[in-house]
């Protein structure tokens, strides 16, 4: 009973480390998206005036 127990909290964090890595995953490629959007949107126009 205490080794299934065990097992089972085991289990549990495992299961949050992945959500963790999963949801900085996820916050990371949100930020690449938005700025690559930032760079083909905004950017765009001031490397025109730029130059």
């Amino acid at each position: 009973m205490s080794d299934n127990d065990g097992k089972e909290e085991t289990m549990q964090a495992d299961q949050k480390d992945l959500f963790r890595e999963l949801s900085r995953e996820q916050a990371e490629a949100e930020k690449a998206l938005e700025e690559e959007q930032e760079r083909s949107g905004s950017a765009k126009p001031q490397d025109e005036s730029d130059d």
